[in-house]
């Protein structure tokens, strides 16, 4: 029973921050002028008069279902339908019963913002997600009882600093700095009990556990044209780069001495490269009477650079691995409006977000393989120097199949902001 190192678990892509910009649909990168600015366009910060300060609270959940469960088998193919951990004993039911991948995200921002003489600063620090979730089930036979479950959480904690300046009347540049922060959990279990009168030799339980942290570097540049009053536009890049990962691994066997398999407690330290990756965005924005706005962005992610590259100290059950994850490039597309009236604006916006996993495997703990559309629903409301926001963002995806197996991975997200200007 010697596993691959090259298994891991997936969870979602990325949840960017912003109420005003979730409700609507992401098209900001021609907007960006509050303090997610970090995030979208730092140029955007000079538009910003005075100081102040924001905090956002996302939560976000959806459930992957699919019309099979995950199947249990002698020599498993995690990526392609199987639970992680083989099958022992012919009693063991061919497949599990539980056909619901649940992920939740709970998602912070705060930043503040100030201007020194012609120079627009700003700072904070906020998670943008990444994935995690939990699948478990528990089947009860005649002759046994098997208890397996999946936890993982893959999450981003980025702290910013970001500068803007106004170059020419009609041109604002900005340039941030991101210290990203990454947190890669998993936790994989199975327990087999045997029922009175059961033929099989022994009980057993296997897991593994896998916990890591690691840090990089990125460099956000961006620009704002404003040709008119009433349009703004916007090219935002950010630089891919590596967060090195390091933590340990540990795999646990118990209960199959009959079978010639000793009790194992195998503990090794491990390092991983996760290529982080590079963006590109362009939008603008347009106002075709006064208190009304209208939006669009495209966002490019070079998810092509992603792999498999985990080197292990003690490789005795833990392999080393190097493979790419032959992902694709995405190109995100978002469109948003907004109406203001004295102290209420309306938003509303739709997001288009291709899922960059291949097609030849699927399994119902990848959420990365699911292409989604997303309609957002907001409002804000100002009173002298508070203003909140909220909005509700709910996500349609794709079906895709395989060999009958068909997924589907839908929910909704909350977005709250409180933010004060001084």
């Amino acid at each position: 029973m010697v596993l691959s190192g090259s298994f891991a678990f997936s969870g979602g892509l990325f949840v960017t921050p912003g109420t005003r910009a979730g409700a609507m649909g992401g098209a900001y990168t021609g907007i960006a002028d509050d303090a997610t600015a970090i995030y979208w366009n730092p140029a955007g910060l000079v538009q910003i008069n005075g100081s102040g300060v924001e905090l956002d609270i996302i939560y976000v959940k959806r459930n992957a279902t699919s019309n099979t469960s995950l199947m249990n088998v002698n020599t498993p193919d995690e990526k392609d339908g199987d639970f992680p951990l083989p099958k022992v004993y012919p009693t063991e039911p061919n497949e599990y019963n539980s056909k619901k991948f649940t992920t939740n995200s709970f998602l912070p921002f705060i930043a503040g913002y100030s201007k020194i003489n012609d120079i627009s600063l700003a700072g904070g620090f906020y998670a943008i997600g990444g994935g995690g979730g939990n699948w478990n089930d528990t089947v009860k036979g005649g002759v046994d009882d098997v208890s397996v479950s999946v936890d993982g959480a893959l999450g981003f904690i980025i702290g910013n600093i970001s500068a803007a300046k106004k170059i020419v009347s009609k041109v604002y540049v900005g340039i941030g700095l991101n210290y990203i922060y990454s947190i890669d959990n998993t936790e994989v279990e199975k327990q087999y009990t045997r029922a009175t009168g059961s033929s099989m030799p022994s009980d057993y339980s296997v897991a593994i556990e896998k916990s890591g942290t690691g840090n990089g570097i990125q460099m956000v540049l961006g620009t704002m044209y404003i040709p008119i009053d009433k349009l703004r536009m916007g090219f935002v890049y950010k630089n891919g780069t590596t967060v090195n990962i390091s933590g340990k691994s540990e795999y646990t066997l118990t209960g199959l001495a009959s079978l010639g398999l000793p009790d194992v407690n195998n503990e090794t330290n491990y390092s991983q490269n996760y290529a982080y990756p590079a963006t590109y965005s362009f939008g603008a924005s347009y106002d075709p009477i006064n208190p009304l706005t209208i939006a669009f962005s495209i966002i490019v992610n070079k998810y092509s650079v992603l792999k498999n590259d985990v080197d292990y100290k003690n490789e005795t059950v833990f392999k080393d691995v190097n493979t790419s994850l032959n992902y694709s490039d995405t190109t995100q597309v978002m469109i948003g409006g907004e109406y203001r009236m004295a102290k209420i604006s309306l938003r509303g916006g739709f997001q288009i977000d291709p899922g960059p996993a291949p097609s030849d495997k699927r399994t119902l703990l990848d959420t990365k393989m699911y292409s989604h559309k997303v309609i957002y629903l907001g409002f804000g409301y100002k009173l002298k120097m508070l203003r909140t926001d909220f909005s509700y963002g709910y996500s349609m995806s794709n079906k895709p199949n395989k060999n009958e197996r068909e997924y589907k991975y839908s929910g909704g997200g909350y977005r709250l902001t409180v933010g004060y200007e001084y």
